[in-house]
């Protein structure tokens, strides 16, 4: 009889590829909020936005975490895998689409990355707990660096990256200008490869 507990083989093929998948899920999970903030000053200048609103921009995600990390414990009736590449497939859709409009894709983009946000942060630690309980505190730490990581190295390229976006986006006598949109869509990348490498677990 196989008396094999969940967890126990942390490096089969099967959870080799659903740690990879919960590394990628956890790169997503803090970018849409930290390469933000750096950008702020040319977003407000170039959509006119007022104090009110870039106020607002900052404080929406933190207002609409704790509304949906309550109804993201319902999601988990749903299915953690399902639950979880909604999540992601969510960021990625607002990191895409917050970049390429005025103010209303600008503020829509935010909330549906804040949703998915908050779905992650409630998800992954339940999918931790369920599927590798012997191995929580070591991939708890590894995730939780990566977002770390990740946070830190969005919020500090978010100028440079912009100004690499203007420099291919526009003529090189007007690259004073940053191109804040690039430096937001970019990260879409990260995205698109965690939906990608979380298919396999919807059939879970």
């Amino acid at each position: 009889m196989n008396t094999t507990q969940p967890g126990k083989n942390l490096f089969t093929n099967k959870s080799s590829f659903l740690l990879l998948g919960i590394m990628f899920a956890a790169l997503n999970l803090r970018i849409g909020l930290t390469s933000f903030p750096p950008l702020l000053d040319d977003i407000g200048r170039e959509l006119s936005l007022s104090n009110a609103e870039g106020g607002l921009l900052n404080t929406l995600p933190f207002l609409l975490f704790g509304v949906f990390a309550l109804l993201s414990r319902q999601a988990r009736n749903f299915g953690i895998e399902k639950s979880l590449f909604i999540a992601l497939a969510l960021i990625t859709l607002g990191t895409l689409g917050r970049p390429l409009g005025g103010t209303f894709l600008l503020f829509s983009g935010t909330v549906l990355i804040s949703i998915g946000i908050a779905l992650g942060n409630v998800l992954l630690p339940s999918m931790l707990k369920r599927d590798f309980p012997e191995k929580i505190t070591l991939i708890t730490t590894v995730y939780v660096t990566l977002m770390t990581v990740a946070s830190a190295t969005a919020s500090g390229v978010a100028v440079p990256l912009a100004a690499l976006g203007a420099r291919i986006a526009v003529p090189a006598s007007e690259t004073s200008t940053l191109n804040w949109r690039f430096s937001l869509a970019i990260w879409a990348v990260l995205g698109l490869l965690a939906l990608l490498i979380w298919l396999p677990q919807l059939k879970n």
